[in-house]
């Protein structure tokens, strides 16, 4: 029983540490993404190369 606790602790542990890694690296892409379109593009070109990379 007492194992078994330790195990779910343990996984619920990974996950924020995921979710965790997942949030700051959006928010590190975001600040990156935002100073590249602020410094060096208008918003209009940055959001249209972005469009024709996806397509």
């Amino acid at each position: 029983s007492t194992k078994s606790n330790l195990f779910i602790i343990n996984i619920y542990c990974y996950i924020t540490i995921i979710n965790i890694t997942y949030v700051f690296t959006l928010l590190i892409t975001f600040s990156a993404v935002s100073f590249i379109d602020g410094g060096v593009f208008s918003k209009q070109a940055s959001l249209e190369s972005i469009l024709n990379f996806y397509k």
